[in-house]
Formats: C-alpha cells, structure tokens, sequence
C-alpha cells in the first residue's frame, strides 16, 4: 500500500507540475502574442508614415504639376510613336531658333549631356536653321542612301550639331561591317563644314546603340530630352503635345498613380520607375 500512495502522489505531483508548466506557457504565449500584435500596430503605423511621406513629398506633386502626361498625344493617336521622322519634325520645331524658347531649350538639353562649349552661347543670336533628312554629298551623286536625321547649321557663327536619331533601330553599318552611317555623316560634315565647330549626337531609345558611339560622337537617350523639355510644359502647345508623346514612349508599363490603389510599393516603383529618370 505504501508504494501506491508514493506512485499516486507522484502522478498528483506530476499533474500539479504539467499544469504549472502549461500555464506558465500559456502566459508566455499571451505575452508574445501581445508584443506582436504591438509590433504588428506599429509597423502598420510606420508603413503608413512612410507611404504618405512617399506620395506627399514625390508622387502626389509630380502627379498635380504634371496630370496632363496622361492624355493622349498627337502621335500616340495616329499610331507614331515610334516613327523616328515624327520625332525630328518635332524636335526641329522645338529647338528652332524661330521658337521664342527654342535656343534656350537647345542649350538646356546640351547642358544636360555635358556640352557646356562657350560657342554654344552664340545659339542666342539666332542665325542658326535647322533641317531633317539633310542628305550626304554620296547621296547627291547617287553612290549613297544615307540622310542625317537632324541638323542645326550657323553659317554666321560657324557652327554646326548633327543628330542622328534612333527609336527601335539600331546604328547600321556598310556590308563590309567596317563603316557605319554615323562614319558617314562626319566625313560629309566635316568637309561641307570646314573649320566650324562641330558636336555630333547620337539620340537613342534603343540602349544597345550605346555600343556604337566612338570618337567625336556623344550618346544621348530620351530621359534626357524629357528632362529638359519639362519646365517648358506651360509655354507651347507643341512641347505639352510632345512630351505626352515621350512620356508614353518612355514609360508605356507605367501609369500615374490615382488615390484609389496607393500602396508603398506603387509609390517607390512611381519613383524610382518615372520620377527618378526625369527630374
């Protein structure tokens, strides 16, 4: 009898000390279930501070100053906005010097690439025309197909910019792979333009022509004519027009964010997809 009431006070004993056990587990879980439901309050309210700092400091402004990126443009509805030709045309108008902002648009986008040359400042003078599809002297005696994109000539000042202008495309070279097009156009400019100063572009939407550029040429993407066209958005029609166009062009994955579906993730991938590319 004795060694059954050891053995059942030792279940009781055993039972006494399960039963703490698990109530001791029990307030550990209530605990931890507290913290985590304190720290779940707080990241929701660090989440949302940090979503509103977001929209109010970057997106929000952007979207306000620049809502009308959202409208359809010119080329976008005739289905060109890839078509390299509408885009010298517009460019052409843009940059023209008969454009009352037109020679301070100009030296904008070559500050922006880096072209700071004092011989720029005499772009305010306005004696400089522009042209598109300015034809090689080959071309004139019908051993040549090659046409410049674009091209601003001062005569007076002596001068010139030669822009080669790419969309989809990619900078095409002579069947023996050993001359490309922009090989082309220098030797015809630095013969027709001897002596003057010269800059030579190469405009592209296509990343892989960055591969292309070598010597007296310099690369230039469309991030860049949209960054300096964009404090001219309320001063012509043709520039707001435009820079729909581009803006379409650029960021075709992306919309302007609406209230309705703001999250921190939409706000960051606004940024850092569109605000960061061109302010």
């Amino acid at each position: 009898m004795a060694d059954e009431e050891k053995y059942t006070k030792l279940i009781d004993e055993i039972k006494i000390l399960y039963t703490e056990h698990l109530n001791k587990q029990n307030i550990l879980r209530l605990d931890r279930e507290k913290k985590f439901s304190i720290f779940c309050n707080e990241l929701q309210d660090l989440y949302e501070q940090e979503k509103e700092k977001i929209y109010d400091v970057y997106v929000r402004p952007f979207v306000n100053q620049y809502s009308f990126l959202q409208e359809a443009s010119s080329l976008e509805v005739i289905g060109k906005l890839k078509y390299e030709t509408y885009h010298s045309l517009f460019l052409k108008y843009i940059w023209s010097c008969q454009n009352p902002f037109g020679a301070q648009i100009l030296k904008d986008f070559l500050i922006t690439i880096g072209q700071e040359k004092k011989w720029l400042n005499t772009l305010f003078c306005r004696n400089y025309e522009g042209c598109i599809e300015e034809r090689t002297k080959a071309l004139r005696k019908g051993n040549d197909k090659k046409r410049i994109d674009l091209l601003f000539v001062d005569k007076k000042n002596e001068w010139c910019i030669v822009i080669e202008n790419k969309i989809d495309s990619e900078v095409h070279y002579s069947g023996s792979q050993k001359r490309s097009q922009l090989d082309s156009y220098y030797s015809h400019c630095e013969k027709t333009y001897m002596g003057y100063n010269k800059l030579y572009i190469l405009l592209s939407y296509n990343n892989k022509n960055t591969s292309h550029v070598k010597g007296n040429w310099i690369y230039a993407d469309y991030n860049t004519v949209f960054k300096s066209l964009l404090k001219y958005h309320a001063k012509d029609d043709l520039i707001r027009d435009y820079l729909k166009s581009l803006f379409k062009l650029l960021f075709s994955n992306d919309i302007m964010l609406n209230n309705e579906y703001n999250t921190l993730y939409r706000g960051m991938q606004f940024y850092n997809n569109i605000i960061s590319n061109i302010k």
